[in-house]
């Protein structure tokens, strides 16, 4: 079968923006990963969980703001800028982390600037091909964000936690400056394109009171949700696996690099479920809350170590399908709003302000009530995710979706 010239400009620029959202995704997850050799020196779970929590309000506070400036300044400058300042975050961090406060501004600094790539790069796409292909350019850069996970585990599990930061800043420098190169090749072959970006077109009209009809409000809680078990946490999972299944330091980061393998290959899965079920956005959602509810509650009365972990694997990979449903497919169709890269910084806010405070949170509880009664709390939360979904169950498919 042939490959179409449309076709082939969405995989090319599909696999420039997974790879350096694959470097943004190392990055973010590094903390979780090191957490155990940082706290056998000396660092509180107290201490790390303030830092994480520090970090997703800054990168919650850029997505509102970057995804804003993203609807009117070029995708690559945003990219490239981003990548650029959180590598050098990054290596500050590590030299001042004797310092508690200054350590958190730095890693901060680190949240803030990764929060300048996800909205504009999602505008640049939706705007660049057609939905199918940026459905599909989509699930790439989604596949990597997954796929993030357990290479920081892999190279946590090779090196100090100190040297699983410098490793990571070197790697998002170099994605900076490998991706401001070829985005610029690709703007001069007109791969990518911009509305409003060429002489003589007219700023396309932002539709804010259309996003009510496009359910705007369910997919904020959908992103809510998701976003503290996506993030926050699968940010604990080494720790979890380190004091409630009793693994040592090392093998705990081994069976989290394992098991954020596997989940990461859940945007696939839950991208042909959609597909199947005739491309239904509303739908999908209720049925992955569904089953993540079903698998939290149930790892709560499963004490064997393997057994346990493959049911939460499981809850993990289908509340992650719901978040797909939101950044794979809702995202992208709202392209004709004017607002996606906006829109999209906004969703991302609301799941990292979440994440931010479950963060906060989980660690105390845990120390408080156990590990056991913080899993009860992450299926409560996925039947909210049901309910809140259960009203769209009969909604037909906008004209976007078909």
């Amino acid at each position: 079968m042939k490959i179409t010239t449309k076709a082939r400009h969405a995989i090319f620029l599909g696999t420039l923006c997974s790879i350096s959202y694959l470097a943004v995704y190392i990055a973010r997850n590094l903390l979780g990963a090191v957490t155990p050799k940082m706290t056998a020196e000396a660092f509180t779970l107290d201490y790390i969980g303030e830092i994480t929590a520090v970090y997703f309000l800054a990168y919650a506070a850029g997505q509102l703001i970057n995804g804003a400036i993203g609807d009117w300044i070029k995708a690559k400058y945003m990219i490239s800028l981003g990548l650029l300042m959180a590598g050098v975050a990054n290596f500050v961090f590590v030299l001042i982390s004797d310092y508690p406060y200054a350590a958190m501004i730095a890693y901060a600094w680190t949240g803030f600037s990764l929060s300048m790539i996800y909205g504009p790069m999602t505008k640049m796409v939706s705007e660049s091909t057609d939905l199918v292909y940026a459905t599909r350019c989509s699930l790439g850069y989604t596949f990597a964000s997954f796929f993030g996970s357990p290479m920081a585990g892999l190279i946590a599990t090779f090196l100090s936690w100190q040297a699983t930061f410098n490793v990571s800043s070197a790697m998002l420098v170099i994605m900076a400056v490998t991706a401001f190169a070829f985005f610029t090749a690709f703007e001069k072959r007109g791969i990518i394109k911009y509305h409003g970006s060429k002489k003589g077109d007219t700023q396309q009209k932002k539709d804010y009171k259309g996003l009510f009809k496009r359910s705007i409000i369910k997919f904020s809680g959908i992103s809510m949700l998701t976003g503290i078990i996506r993030t926050s946490f699968v940010g604990f999972l080494t720790t979890y696996f380190c004091t409630y299944l009793k693994y040592s330091e090392e093998s705990s980061a081994s069976i989290f690099s394992i098991s954020t393998f596997i989940i990461c290959f859940t945007a696939f899965i839950a991208i042909f479920i959609y597909e199947k079920l005739g491309r239904n956005m509303h739908v999908c959602p209720l049925i992955f809350f569904s089953v993540a509810a079903v698998f939290f509650f149930a790892s709560c009365f499963v004490t064997h170590p393997i057994a346990n972990i493959a049911i939460i694997i499981i809850a993990i990979m289908a509340s992650n399908a719901a978040a797909t449903m939101l950044w794979s497919v809702y995202c992208p169709s709202l392209r004709d709003t004017g607002l996606v890269s906006g829109i999209t910084g906004f969703l991302d806010f609301l799941s990292y302000s979440a994440s931010a405070l479950a963060s906060l949170f989980i660690p105390r509880l845990a120390e408080a009530f156990g590990w056991r009664n913080v899993i009860f709390l992450m299926a409560g939360l996925m039947v909210i995710g049901t309910a809140i979904c259960i009203p769209h169950f009969l909604i037909k498919k906008t004209p976007a979706e078909r």
